[in-house]
């Protein structure tokens, strides 16, 4: 009797220990593809993509995470081609930082509501210092131009300067103001949802297009 009750319990204890090693192996792999996914595309892979629309649409199925992976490269990527100032590099350092996971899991819809928020208010200081110290094309590259231009057609390199349909291009953090003989109007915003403005994770809701006498 001694022997069965022993057996059984060794029975039931092997059973527990089997259904414990199944629970960790599900846990185990979903931490392991977690921890280790990658981006859909590469930055690589993104750069040689020649029209910015394309890109931006690729970018936009990607998750938080890797968005915050490859804006950062960006970023880096494109400051390693710059003669930067020292405060040019600090603004850098401090955008590469800010750039995270909850950033592009937070940020989207109308810019305008976000930059009330406490992490609104910080991305908009951001903003606006990045305005002071980068010129328009500058801060482009920078949050607008995802990728190596060099490989974008002429046209796509030139959308953002007004008249496009893809892109809302006047109320945006990083265009305070439409180029010269543009205005910024609400008609005719045509655009993908949530794609628009600096890191393409705003709505649409005015472009600049040409001031017709």
């Amino acid at each position: 009797m001694k022997t069965k009750v022993t057996l059984i319990a060794l029975v039931i204890s092997l059973l527990c220990m089997a259904g414990f090693f199944v629970k960790y192996q599900k846990v185990a792999a979903k931490f392991w593809t977690l921890e280790n996914s990658k981006p859909n595309k590469s930055f690589e892979e993104y750069s040689k993509m020649t029209s910015l629309k394309e890109r931006i649409a690729a970018l936009n199925e990607e998750t938080p995470k890797n968005k915050s992976i490859l804006w950062r490269q960006n970023l880096i990527f494109k400051a390693d081609r710059m003669n930067l100032n020292q405060e040019q590099k600090v603004w850098v350092k401090e955008e590469y930082d800010f750039l995270d996971e909850n950033f592009f899991a937070t940020a989207g819809g109308d810019e305008s509501e976000f930059i009330k928020t406490d992490l609104g208010q910080s991305y908009n200081r951001l903003m606006k210092r990045r305005s002071e110290i980068f010129s328009r094309d500058e801060s482009k590259k920078f949050c607008v131009i995802f990728g190596d231009e060099s490989t974008l057609i002429k046209s796509e390199q030139e959308y953002n300067e007004g008249g496009s349909p893809f892109y809302c291009n006047c109320t945006a953090s990083w265009c305070p103001q439409c180029p010269e003989d543009y205005v910024c109007e609400n008609e005719n915003c045509l655009t993908v949802s949530d794609s628009c403005g600096c890191f393409a994770v705003w709505n649409c809701r005015k472009r600049c297009t040409l001031d017709y006498p």
